[in-house]
């Protein structure tokens, strides 16, 4: 009898239990779909004209205030550049000749926004 009841009262305390373990999946955060916020932060080139460049300490980063700057670390030094992005990416600089230059790009994000493929 006294095997019996603590047979019932471990079947009481295990079967809640049972009962509320599962596995929950992470909840999917949904993409931004806004291109003007996906840009926002600093871009390595990994590719050019669809062949591998390998690693790069060279950088461009768009920042909020539509600055866009591009770093080369073999110089040390940056270039400023306006942008803006709608449906496509148009960058805008002043050239040495004092003509305003202005580069506009097709744009692509993929791999969960951490990849952008820029194409002129």
């Amino acid at each position: 009898m006294k095997q019996v009841l603590k047979l019932i009262l471990i079947s009481l305390i295990l079967f809640p239990l049972a009962l509320g373990c599962q596995k929950q999946e992470p909840e999917e955060i949904p993409l931004e779909t806004d291109p003007a916020k996906i840009i926002i932060g600093k871009w390595r080139q990994t590719k050019r004209n669809n062949i591998n460049v390998g690693f790069s300490n060279n950088y461009t980063e768009y920042l909020i205030d539509s600055i866009n700057q591009a770093y080369f670390a073999e110089s040390g030094n940056f270039m400023y550049w306006k942008y803006w992005v709608d449906s496509i990416l148009t960058k805008e600089f002043y050239h040495t000749s004092g003509n305003i230059i202005r580069m506009k790009f097709d744009y692509t994000f993929s791999n969960k926004n951490n990849q952008l493929k820029l194409d002129i």
